[in-house]
């Protein structure tokens, strides 16, 4: 199946908003981690946190590192709760 660019589009904003509502970004504020070491305290499913962290690297918000850590790029930092230019 082939995605157009509005549905490429669509889907990077849905990926982008499900990292905000995990406060995925906050979580990666100390430096790279991996799935496995953020999935407990976050409460959420390591192998499904490892695909949204591999999408989200493939739209330049993370990078990935060594041993499947993960960063936040530049971009990802605007995703931080009080980030500049954010209201919350």
């Amino acid at each position: 199946m082939r995605v157009g660019r509005g549905g490429q589009a669509h889907f990077a904003a849905r990926t982008v908003c499900a990292a905000a509502k995990l406060g995925l970004a906050d979580q990666l504020t100390f430096g790279p981690q991996s799935a496995a070491e953020l999935a407990g305290p976050m409460h959420v499913h390591a192998p499904s946190l490892h695909r949204l962290m591999r999408t989200l690297a493939s739209i330049g918000i993370l990078t990935e590192r060594t041993e499947q850590r993960f960063a936040l790029t530049d971009l990802g930092e605007a995703l931080k709760t009080g980030a500049a230019g954010t209201r919350a």
